[in-house]
């Protein structure tokens, strides 16, 4: 069993840019040693804003798969869904059905 990690804004700040830069693998690997795949940078985002945001329909289906929220707020004070934020990728149609909101 791999070392579990402290969560720390910088490895929640790996976690989402390896989502956002489609590297599952540093996903995977950063989930398995304890990073939380529902942690939110301090702007609010998480790994699934910035999988979608960037059409990485791998990176949403692994992180729908694993349970993380798909409405969770982008920002602190709760305006923005996932829909919104998954607005603006090329490939919405795919994310959206991915995370079943079609």
């Amino acid at each position: 069993m791999p070392e579990q990690t402290p969560t720390t804004p910088e490895n929640v700040d790996e976690l989402l840019e390896a989502a956002g830069y489609d590297d599952i693998n540093d996903v995977i690997s950063l989930a398995s040693s304890g990073v939380p795949l529902h942690s939110k940078d301090s702007q609010g985002r998480t790994a699934l804003h910035m999988a979608a945001a960037n059409a990485h329909l791998g990176i949403v289906e692994y992180l729908n798969s694993r349970g993380v929220d798909v409405n969770a707020s982008k920002f602190k004070r709760g305006d923005r869904r996932i829909h919104l934020f998954i607005g603006h990728a090329s490939n919405s149609v795919l994310c959206m059905k991915s995370v079943g909101k079609t």
